[in-house]
């Protein structure tokens, strides 16, 4: 809504919002444009605490890995909108250190934690 009503130049966003929003504004959105779109990224993770037994966040990851096979879990993603959860790994979240790290080179260096 900033860029639309002109009090920055530029913003950011991601796919479902932005969809959203073009939803629910066609004439505002209909009025911006897209300038530079990143390669898709890998989303949120699910995590568990350390004190939660292993075998029960494995059951919770199968099923979450599992729920765009069936009918019920289909809807619940519609709703979220997802398509599907995906089991990630060390090597699935590298796309996202080779991102920050063409940032960091082309737009601006980050701070370190």
């Amino acid at each position: 809504m900033n860029v639309y009503l002109g009090n920055v130049a530029a913003g950011v966003t991601w796919p479902i919002p932005w969809e959203a929003f073009q939803k629910e504004h066609p004439d505002k959105a209909s009025e911006l444009e897209v300038k530079w779109e990143t390669e898709p990224l890998i989303n949120n993770g699910v995590v568990a605490r350390d004190d939660v037994p292993a075998q029960l966040a494995g059951q919770v990851a199968q099923l979450l890995d599992t729920l765009h096979t069936s009918e019920d879990g289909k809807a619940i993603l519609a709703r979220m909108p997802l398509s599907r959860f995906e089991l990630a790994d060390d090597r699935r979240y590298r796309v996202i250190e080779d991102f920050l790290t063409k940032f960091s080179q082309t737009v601006r260096p980050l701070d370190k934690p």
